[in-house]
């Protein structure tokens, strides 16, 4: 942003700055002389030759412009006007002059008109004391920027209800035990009424016994779950509800029906991606997490694991990775599969390197492989170089054999009715899964050799397929009752808000009493914001989702102060040179596109 600057101190968080916030500014004296729309700068230059720069409001939708008034002979390359954003709002320019002169006086045409003898009292929000000493046409505006459309994801959060949070893909099974443990009132209610939701989107359920209207003991609930993962949290959130309408049920289908053309392979592609490591690469934009896998150092060698089974080793197979340069200098690597070379990488910089190659499918194993990568010393190299690996694709071409009674993959993209042939499994028990909406029935596991073999007729379209035993579904990390909250009421306002985690609700009291003697307080949940503004699941991003709601949508004024309390969770970007870094100041940043706070 013009007119900003970095904090460049190491090993401290990067922070972007206004150049000057104070007019007694060294360099010169400065004298401000409102007049009716405009703004007269009197500026006496002292021996220093830096330039002197200040903020000044200019109204919305107005093109700023100057006019030197003294000397005459002054050419208009002496002033620059460069607008910043807003800071609440007030529309903010940064007028910088050049100490050719030592003196100078410039006539801005700002649109803002100082009538009234107490601009401040039309408004009354704190925020505006900092704007009146920093700004030195400051008049609030008395109809603030158009309100956007509500922040957040058009997401009301179901009541009552219960949040499950799950980290693995899978089928999740939950007893009526599971529910009973976590304070959900089971005996009141029709287990036809259940239904599920994530990220806003309805997840269809299979309820066993639920036709009598009660949740019996041998009663269940399955879905298909799948992971989350983002710079902030490994934890995907479902909403379980009841009470209202009939839910959505996954459909059941005759798995037996006609057989068709037997597919008992097919060529599917495994993701490996490890969040292992925090990094920074300041010098590659538009980066959306800063966690990797592993690095490389110069001299080197690291391994992965990789886990593929079912592999027929014939024909051909492919891996695809993702490297980025660490050092701003020259990367030499060599990968190997298992002990054989099957790529040479060099590129230079802090850049990001695809690799892919084709290799035969001999050289998989069947359960465990290791990808090796060597960063080594040559001519082009220099005293350090660094990569790091982000993650590694394999396709192979796959058996549809069950490893530890458990087999997920994805079909080919057929379009006639094929019926798949499964095998691997160590007993009868096995249930089959189609993308989550699906769940097969009449399945006759039959015995071939040392374990089970089923087959199933489908038309798979290119669907994603789990077949399991039962003791290979899973259970959710926790389960536990929701609270209802009204953050999105039109009718809340604040002064001062107090963002705490929910263990510390309590501890907040004394302090919020304090303040409300002279501000209005709200205290707000972070766990109430997440549920609101990004369906639960954890993210900095849903707290300046919420402060913008806040900002433009709650009774005026606006809130002016924001205080986070306990483990609430810092904002994090992308910063030149120096990588991800953590910020408050973009949590308040809720009017306009700038990084100009609009509230403390």
């Amino acid at each position: 942003i013009k007119g900003m600057r970095w904090t460049l101190q190491p090993l401290m968080p990067l922070l972007q700055l206004m150049i000057s916030c104070m007019f007694t500014a060294i360099g010169g004296e400065i004298e401000f002389l409102p007049v009716s729309h405009s703004l007269i700068v009197d500026i006496k230059f002292k021996e220093d030759d830096s330039p002197l720069s200040f903020p000044v409001q200019i109204s919305p939708n107005f093109d700023p412009k100057f006019i030197i008034l003294e000397p005459d002979d002054a050419q208009e390359d002496l002033v620059r006007i460069n607008e910043t954003g807003y800071m609440g709002d007030a529309r903010v320019a940064l007028l910088t002059v050049q100490p050719r002169y030592k003196h100078i006086k410039v006539k801005i045409e700002t649109g803002i008109s100082r009538s009234g003898s107490n601009p401040l009292a039309s408004y009354g929000r704190p925020f505006d004391d900092f704007l009146a000493s920093l700004l030195p046409n400051f008049t609030p505006i008395s109809s603030p920027q158009p309100r956007p459309a509500p922040t957040g994801k058009g997401w009301i959060p179901p009541s009552p209800a219960c949040k499950i949070y799950v980290r693995e893909d899978g089928i999740y099974h939950i007893n009526l035990s599971d529910l009973k443990s976590a304070g959900v009132p089971i005996e009141d209610i029709d287990p036809r009424t259940f239904r599920m939701f994530n990220m806003g989107r309805v997840v269809p359920l299979f309820v066993a016994g639920e036709s009598d209207g009660h949740f019996d003991p041998d009663d269940y609930i399955e879905f298909w779950g799948e992971s989350y993962r983002d710079d902030y949290t490994d934890l995907n959130v479902y909403w379980l509800t009841w009470g209202s309408k009939r839910g959505e049920r996954m459909a059941l289908k005759d798995g037996g029906g006609k057989t068709g053309k037997i597919v008992d392979r097919c060529v599917v592609t495994e993701h490996f991606e490890r969040n292992a490591r925090r990094i920074g690469l300041g010098y590659i934009s538009g980066l959306k997490s800063s966690l990797f896998w592993t690095d490389i150092n110069l001299g080197e060698a690291k391994r992965v694991r990789l886990d593929l089974y079912g592999v027929i080793p014939n024909g051909m197979a492919k891996l695809r990775a993702l490297f980025y340069g660490r050092s701003l200098t020259h990367h030499h690597l060599k990968l190997y599969l298992n002990g054989v070379p099957i790529g040479d990488l060099r590129w230079s910089g802090q850049t990001k390197m695809d690799f892919e190659t084709a290799f035969p499918a001999g050289i998989l194993r069947n359960g465990v492989n290791f990808l090796t990568m060597r960063c080594l010393l040559d001519a082009q190299s220099a005293d350090v170089d660094q990569s790091v690996l982000d993650w590694i694709d394999v396709e192979y071409t796959r058996r549809l054999t069950a490893h530890d009674d458990l087999l997920s993959f994805k079909s080919p993209d057929l379009k006639e009715e094929v019926t798949f042939r499964l095998s691997g499994f160590s007993g009868k028990g096995v249930e089959v899964y189609r993308d989550g909406w699906v769940k097969f029935t009449n399945l006759k596991p039959r015995r071939d050799g040392s374990g089970y073999t089923l087959e199933f007729t489908d038309v798979p379209g290119g669907s994603r397929y789990i077949a399991l035993s039962p003791d290979r579904k899973l259970k959710p990390v926790r389960i536990e009752m929701d609270t209802p909250s009204s953050l999105r009421n039109a009718s809340n306002s604040a002064d001062y808000l107090i963002i705490t985690s929910d263990n510390l609700t309590d501890a907040v009291k004394r302090l919020a009493l304090y303040r409300s003697r002279r501000l209005k307080v709200y205290v707000a949940k972070v766990g109430d914001i997440y549920d609101e503004f990004n369906y639960g699941i954890l993210s900095p991003k849903a707290i300046r989702d919420f402060l913008r709601y806040a900002y433009f949508h709650w009774k005026r004024p606006a809130p002016s102060y924001v205080l986070l309390v306990g483990s609430v969770p810092a904002y994090r970007f992308n910063s030149f040179k120096f990588g991800f870094a953590s910020t408050d100041n973009l949590l308040v940043c809720v009017n306009g596109d700038d990084s100009l706070p609009d509230m403390f």
